[in-house]
């Protein structure tokens, strides 16, 4: 890595507490440098532990730069806004509390970008449902006429591509701050307006079906 970025992980959470013992071990787990690198948990106002979680994670490990933040407006665009207005870094990347990362998903995507990529992502390994419905909702988007066309859930692609849309994607700071509605004067703003992320084959996550 020639040029130095500090990273600045997000998560938007309400009622995610079933998740949130995974998504701290995967951030754990990450073999990225950890004086680059922040934590911003974004709690939407949750009614079960979600809130108690995060800060006990933030007793534990006082070595990680932990911040817990509120978003009163609850929905997920306006959590963005929120992390928005606290992120110190100059890539930023909001992960679901439900969805699970290898351990080399941080620095993947920072080596992305650092290759002169603004927006950078990849592919849907698995779909792993947790209970009964679930499970058929997973099928479903297992099957090609089910699952949307979106380049990030097919994974027989095996080159690096220009795409319009990525889950999970890690953006340059500037991409999101030149389109956000930091003030969260609007409920749902857009935060991106632009195409041509990058989509790294060897970049991927783990999704649950709620």
């Amino acid at each position: 890595m020639t040029e130095k970025l500090y990273f600045t992980f997000v998560i938007v959470a309400r009622n995610a507490g079933k998740h949130l013992p995974n998504a701290f071990a995967d951030f754990l787990a990450q073999d990225f440098p950890r004086d680059q690198l922040e934590f911003l948990f974004v709690d939407s106002l949750s009614d079960d532990d979600s809130l108690a979680l995060a800060k006990e994670f933030k007793t534990a490990h006082k070595d990680i730069n932990f911040t817990i933040l509120t978003n009163p407006n609850r929905i997920l665009a306006s959590g963005w806004n929120v992390a928005l207005q606290h992120a110190k870094g100059n890539i930023l990347l909001r992960l679901d509390a439900h969805a699970r990362i290898p351990p080399d998903f941080i620095r993947l995507n920072t080596e992305n970008i650092l290759k002169g990529h603004f927006i950078t992502g990849g592919t849907l390994a698995t779909t792993l449902p947790q209970e009964t419905w679930p499970r058929f909702v997973g099928l479903a988007n297992s099957c090609k006429f089910g699952a949307s066309s979106a380049p990030f859930r097919k994974t027989g692609n095996n080159a690096e591509r220009e795409v319009k849309t990525l889950a999970y994607a890690a953006y340059r700071r500037e991409i999101l701050t030149r389109w956000a509605d930091t003030t969260n004067s609007c409920p749902a703003p857009k935060i991106l307006k632009c195409t041509g992320a990058c989509a790294k084959p060897d970049i991927n996550f783990t999704a649950y079906q709620q």
